[in-house]
């Protein structure tokens, strides 16, 4: 009972009580016993009373009782806790006198005190006694060992157990092995452990593999790892993931992505499928050696395998893709990434931006994207660093800049030189130094990078004296000029005529000038076609003991082809350059071979073609083709194009323009050059893209001119007013309004001027893709002012309005074309009145038909029917038979739709008499009523209170419908005559109409009626019930929302009604018995 008693206090946290209890039992001679103890060390471990653990062990030594293991157990961590670290042992060395066979948890509580206190050689002369030949034993302490980390007492248990005879298995060994887990300091351990076990015929187990694999790749011994997998393939032992997927990316960090990759085909080829961890660590591995094809391929090859790739593997494939330039590969696979649910993450984002190159709709686009509240990725320096640059290589240096002052981060000065760099691109050089104007103020110290890209700006806009202010500018600031700074001086110095200013900074700027600048005051004096200068520099260098090297040839042999007459100098040069064992490169060739050209040497240059020690590139065999071509040599010229192809060297934007002007080639032919081009990415010229787009309308095959007109901006292309008059064309044709509007604003930008052509194909288009384009259209007439964009175009524009149903735009449309040179004509006239009318405008619709009789138009058929439309809407039936009068009196033939409107403005004003005189006017006009004409008449009689004649008129009806039974029973209801109304309504039900009314038997459903309808058919369910002496299934439900139709049944049904309920969900129900 007493010890139910102490378990307890234990169970509620009660050490205390526990403890006093134990001691009451054996003040009252109760004999307590270990299990009583047991529950009293329990419930002080419980509660964190260490010492009274120990203190309770002590007892039951000195009361020679025999603890039970888990109280040792409870005793050896309480001890470790309080920092008893030999009592914990000594514990442990009791156990085993006492016969308690320590286990796990005792090795292990054994273990942590050992660590603690360091007293692993005590630990191990308690474990390992000279008797001791367990094999249970030693691994129990082997694995305590490896749980602490231990290696070398994991060791020294392993050859105590060779020393009693026990033979170490795979769960010894491997337990030892697991000691140097995450260890990388041990792998040397951890591989010779296993090179024991295969020396005693051990098998090693696959964590065992597993764990020396690791180890060998942490401490960067990739090469150790492959030989463990090697002897792995030899035992023919499984390889698990896991220990591929560690190599293959050990290998990639190590730099040796290639024998990675192989190993990877090692792995294929030995049949071993990889999983989705492996083949991500080879994609890494390609990512390593910048192989954006392998990369691609491993993962299609990943989805090929049904295997959902990692979120790393699908940047890792950006990454090399944007790396290498292949920009359009990468945003596919960022396409695909977020199709399968990947959310690209900033760094995703930058590495695409950065390999955008000069596609900086592309750069932009990303940006954007970024920003979207879907996205939710805030853009980092790096971000905008890259967009810059992206801008700048795209000759967008206002939107590079205007990004500086929108950034959500603060420039550094990489952005501040990206921007500078952008405006030197496009040459504003004024903007680049507004730009650096503001790096100080912001905080950012500008450094000799920052200022080179501003000294070349302005160096390019011939701004010499700023450069210099510049120079001198940066060595006030302690910012240090170096060899590029002069060299761009130099070259400001040239494009300003001041050769003479280039040469005195390389006599008087610089001290020891070295090859590169003398190299370029070679290349700035050759530029200028001063030969003879660039040759006494280059004599000069020689007498100054620098060395000339291969760009020094290049830059005279250069200068040589600006000279008509000096191409037996360039051959000279190149003969000498080869001689001191330079190696000629295409910046040697293809001058040389353009001096060839220039000299009129054909045969010179098509043996030079030959004779090369390079690869001739599209230049060279351009230079030699041109010089063919201008000796008359046609055929040769087209033997070097095919030759050129036959090679591998893609023809440039000139040579494919030379050959897609020929007027004997062939739409498809053109077509199939300009697919050439876009597969080599041959950047066209404007010509070549204009000529394209041309053929391509003429072909009718729209879709492909826009796609080259993307081509063109992508490119960025400089087109001209002809070039875009192509394009939009070709939008009007193919029905891109969206397209038209972003080329009218890029015109604008452009500062182009569209002209009538382009402004009348705009309209055009805008106008066939219907209602949201209006605005655009009222948009380009403002901006089309002073220039005759023609009647047409006109007109489509107000049908456009129309259809949009802007009536007054419709009327400021009509309004523009009065001020223009193209005056409005009848069709537009009708298109306004149209509009009016379906905007229930009639006032403005008589004050047109009005308008046009003082232009001297006639109004036709069209006027008058949407005129009389208008009034019939507005409701004015007097004005809408004056006008009928008019249309007939001018001998204009109204049609039925005409007589139709006419008198359904008659039934709006309850003329029915009018009405049915308007019938007899459509027989003598020889025309035939239909269901609409009825349908207003009897609406016109109802109106009335005329129910009879609406009746008469319903029987004349040859195929009535819904409409034609809703006039008459409203008709009918109206006048009281109910029966009429029940027998119209009963005849429609059997012709297949209101089943959306009578929904069965016992209910109806008449929150799509009037009043009226609603009326007739209660009575009607009420009244069949009634004649077949029937009860309905329960009550009858009628569903009659919740306004005005409720009120009126509920007040026609008066006791009949037995519930009213307002059913949100239903409309409003009521029950009637």
């Amino acid at each position: 009972m007493y010890t139910s008693f102490i378990e307890a206090y234990g169970r509620v946290g009660e050490p205390t009580k526990a403890v006093a209890l134990l001691a009451e039992m054996r003040e009252r001679g109760v004999e307590a016993g270990p299990a009583s103890f047991g529950a009293a060390i329990t419930a002080c471990e419980r509660g964190g009373r260490w010492n009274e653990v120990v203190a309770l062990l002590e007892e039951m030594h000195e009361l020679r009782l025999t603890p039970r293991r888990v109280s040792y157990n409870q005793g050896i961590a309480a001890a470790t806790k309080e920092g008893e670290w030999e009592r914990a042992l000594r514990f442990v060395e009791e156990m085993r006198e006492r016969g308690v066979e320590p286990d796990l948890i005792s090795w292990r509580s054994a273990t942590v005190a050992a660590n603690d206190g360091g007293l692993w050689d005590e630990l191990l002369d308690a474990a390992l006694t000279e008797e001791e030949e367990d094999r249970a034993v030693f691994d129990t302490v082997i694995s305590a060992c490896g749980k602490a980390g231990r290696v070398k007492e994991a060791r020294k248990v392993l050859w105590k157990m060779r020393e009693r005879g026990v033979a170490p298995d795979a769960r010894s060994y491997g337990a030892a092995i697991r000691a140097c887990h995450r260890r990388p300091k041990e792998w040397r351990a951890a591989v010779g452990l296993l090179e024991e076990m295969i020396e005693d015929d051990v098998v090693p187990s696959k964590a065992s593999y597993g764990t020396v694999i690791n180890l060998c790749c942490l401490a960067r011994r990739p090469d150790k790892a492959v030989a463990v997998v090697e002897g792995m393939w030899e035992r023919r032992r499984a390889i698990d993931s896991i220990a591929f997927s560690t190599v293959i990316t050990a290998l990639g960090k190590a730099g040796k992505w290639e024998q990675a990759l192989g190993f990877y085909d090692e792995m294929r080829v030995r049949g071993v499928e990889p999983n989705v961890m492996v083949l991500g660590a080879a994609v890494l591995s390609a990512q390593k050696g910048g192989r954006w094809e392998t990369a691609l391929k491993l993962l299609r090859e990943t989805r090929e395998l049904g295997l959902e790739p990692y979120p790393i593997s699908y940047n890792a494939v950006i990454a090399t893709c944007s790396k290498a330039g292949k920009v359009e590969e990468a945003l596919e696979v960022l396409k695909e990434m977020r199709s399968r649910g990947y959310a690209p993450d900033v760094v995703t984002y930058n590495t695409l931006i950065a390999g955008s190159g000069g596609a900086w709709e592309t750069a932009l686009s990303l940006l954007a994207e970024m920003r979207f509240e879907d996205v939710g990725l805030t853009p980092d320096s790096y971000t905008y660093n890259g967009v810059i640059k992206a801008l700048g290589k795209g000759g967008q240096w206002a939107r590079a800049v205007a990004l500086l002052e929108e950034m959500d981060v603060a420039p550094d000065v990489i952005t501040y030189t990206a921007a500078i760099t952008a405006c030197e691109k496009s040459g504003r050089w004024e903007e680049a130094v507004e730009v650096l104007r503001r790096m100080v103020p912001a905080g950012v110290k500008p450094g000799t990078i920052t200022y080179n890209a501003v000294i070349a700006a302005c160096g390019n806009a011939g701004e010499v004296e700023k450069v210099f202010s510049l120079i001198q500018e940066m060595r006030e600031r302690g910012v240090a000029p170096d060899a590029v700074t002069y060299n761009t001086a130099i070259r400001a110095c040239e494009r300003a005529g001041q050769i003479d200013r280039a040469l005195r900074i390389l006599e008087e700027e610089i001290e020891a000038p070295d090859v590169v600048t003398f190299n370029t005051a070679i290349a700035a004096c050759g530029r200028v076609g001063r030969l003879e200068t660039a040759l006494s520099l280059f004599s000069e260098m020689r007498d100054r003991g620098v060395e000339p090297d291969a760009i020094t040839y290049n830059s005279l042999i250069s200068a040589c082809q600006k000279k008509g007459n000096a191409w037996d100098l360039a051959m000279s040069l190149l003969s000498e350059m080869l001689a001191r064992g330079l190696e000629p490169g295409l910046a040697t060739y293809n001058p040389a071979m353009t001096a060839l050209e220039r000299g009129g040497q054909w045969e010179k240059a098509a043996n030079l073609l030959k004779e090369m020690r390079v690869k001739p590139d599209v230049k060279t065999y351009g230079a030699a083709i041109s010089a063919c071509d201008k000796a008359g040599e046609w055929q040769l010229s087209l033997d070097l194009f095919r030759q050129m192809r036959a090679a591998g060297v893609s023809p440039n934007a000139f040579t494919y323009a030379a050959a897609i002007s020929n007027k004997k080639i062939s739409i498809n032919a053109a077509l199939d050059l300009y697919d050439e081009m876009k597969r080599k990415r041959v950047k066209p010229n404007a010509y070549t893209l204009t000529a394209l787009v041309s053929a391509c309308c003429r072909a009718r095959q729209f879709d492909k001119a826009v796609d080259i007109y993307e081509d063109m901006k992508k490119k960025n292309v400089e087109l001209s007013l002809v070039s875009y008059g192509a394009v939009v064309s070709a939008c009007e044709k193919g029905g891109f309004a969206s397209k038209v509007s972003s080329i009218l604003e890029e015109m604008r930008e452009n500062g182009i001027e569209p002209d009538a052509f382009i402004y009348s194909s705009a309209i055009s288009c805008f106008a066939k893709t219907a209602a949201g384009n209006h605005d655009e259209i009222l948009d380009v007439l403002k901006d089309a002012r002073g220039v005759n964009v023609g009647g047409m175009a006109y007109t489509k524009a107000v049908v456009a309005c129309r259809d949009a149903g802007e009536w007054e735009k419709a009327v400021m449309v009509l309004d523009h074309m009065k001020n223009s040179t193209a005056p409005p004509n009848l069709i537009t006239y009708n298109a306004a009145i149209s509009a009016c009318e379906r905007c229930r405008q009639h006032e403005k619709a008589l004050e047109l038909v009005a308008e046009m009789r003082d232009l001297g138009l006639e109004p036709d058929l069209i006027t008058y029917s949407a005129a009389i439309s208008a009034l019939e809407k507005g409701g004015r039936w007097e004005k809408a038979l004056d006008l009928l009068g008019d249309m007939i009196g001018r001998g204009v033939e109204p049609d039925v739709v005409v007589f139709n409107a006419a008198i359904s403005a008659c039934a709006k004003g309850s003329q029915w008499k009018a009405a049915l005189q308007l019938l007899d006017d459509i027989r003598r006009h020889n025309l035939e009523p239909d269901v609409i004409t009825y349908n207003a008449l009897i609406l016109a009689c109802g109106n009335a209170g005329k129910y009879e004649e609406a009746l008469d008129l319903k029987s004349r009806v040859k195929t009535p419908d819904q409409i034609t039974y809703n006039t008459i029973v409203d008709a009918c209801e109206a006048a009281g005559a109910f029966e009429a109304a029940e027998t119209m309504m009963r005849e429609a039900r059997d012709a297949g109409f209101y089943s959306g009314l009578f929904l069965r038997p016992s209910a109806l459903d008449v929150t799509e009626c009037s009043v009226s309808v609603a009326k007739t058919a209660v009575r009607l369910l009420l009244l069949e019930q009634q004649q077949q002496q029937q009860q309905p299934q329960g009550e009858l439900h009628i569903t009659t929302g919740r306004g005005v139709l409720r009120n009126a049944l509920i007040k026609m049904l008066g006791d009949r009604v037995v519930e009213d309920t307002d059913h949100r969900a239903r409309g409003g129900v009521i029950k009637v018995s």
